[in-house]
């Protein structure tokens, strides 16, 4: 594992595709997000099925740095109201995300609110993905008023 942190911060780790999958520990994570403030090789960041809490904070942090990651993906990580406040955070000054999976978690209305204020100012996300969630009529009004 070290390696693998040691060669994402370097710029040695020259894929531009970084999947993190459950099968790593939240130090694990959380040592990535630090790693991936300086790196410039890694476009596609996929966090798939790892229940993002208390990481969030150190995503948030990179995402306001990072300037080489376009996509990515949080599919299946059951996002409370506070990942999803301290993501929109980060997403409301990040200019280079412009593709956002948020699928089949558990997103409701309130965390769809803080989007929304997310995407008020960010221009450069131009593909979302909020499908499976549970997003009712009123987080559907807030995401089309921020549209």
């Amino acid at each position: 594992m070290n390696t693998l942190i040691e060669s994402i911060k370097n710029n040695t780790y020259e894929c531009n595709i970084l999947k993190i999958t459950n099968n790593f520990t939240q130090q694990n994570i959380i040592e990535i997000f630090e790693a991936l403030k300086t790196n410039s090789f890694i476009t596609y960041l996929i966090l798939y099925n790892n229940e993002i809490k208390n990481e969030i904070k150190k995503l948030s942090e990179t995402l306001k740095v990072n300037e080489c990651i376009t996509s990515l993906d949080l599919q299946y990580n059951k996002l409370s109201e506070e990942v999803m406040r301290y993501l929109s955070e980060a997403l409301k000054t990040n200019s280079s995300v412009n593709s956002l999976d948020l699928s089949y978690n558990k997103i409701t209305d309130v965390g769809i609110r803080y989007l929304s204020e997310a995407l008020r100012t960010n221009s450069s996300i131009t593909s979302l993905n909020i499908q499976n969630n549970n997003i009712k009529e009123e987080g559907i009004r807030y995401l089309s008023e921020a549209l």
